[in-house]
């Protein structure tokens, strides 16, 4: 299970770690030898398998990345529209972003002991099986994000016109 925070961690480890050992001071990694490449390297590998050795007790290790994976749908929209547009654009980031937190929130709080008679998003079942909840919760929160994102863009054209 590679993530960023792998590669951050190659990053850390390779030039800048091993140029405080070596220097004093981290290294750019445009400065990087052959050796910060093999620390890096081992790092990704370390990080790794270190990741996915949680996920090796049991199932209830993977609803932290369900919910997490929610709340983070939000950045789809911005990051892919931000790469098209220019200029200084926050409500195209803030509006998709704050309501995938705020989806993701409601997803954790309903299974919450304290929440879940409130709560019910079993409605938004798609299909069959144990996920279909999150399924449809999801498809659903990825149409809300990406349509928020959609408005303030239009928002954004507008003003610029």
């Amino acid at each position: 299970m590679l993530t960023c925070s792998t590669f951050v961690a190659s990053k850390l480890f390779g030039p800048e770690f091993v140029g405080v050992l070596q220097t004093g001071r981290p290294h750019p990694p445009s400065a990087a030898k052959p050796l910060h490449a093999l620390v890096g390297r081992i790092m990704i590998v370390v990080v790794a398998v270190a990741g996915t050795v949680p996920l090796l007790q049991g199932p209830a290790a993977l609803d932290a990345t369900t919910i997490s994976g929610t709340m983070i749908m939000g950045l789809g929209p911005p990051v892919w529209f931000l790469t098209f547009i220019t200029g200084y654009r926050p409500l195209v980031f803030h509006l998709p972003f704050w309501a995938g937190v705020a989806l993701g929130i409601v997803l954790q709080l309903s299974t919450a002991p304290c929440c879940k008679s409130y709560i019910n998003v079993g409605s938004w079942a798609i299909g069959q099986g144990g996920y279909n909840s999150l399924l449809g919760f999801n498809v659903v929160g990825v149409a809300v994000c990406w349509t928020l994102a959609l408005l303030a863009l239009a928002e954004n054209w507008q003003r610029s016109l």
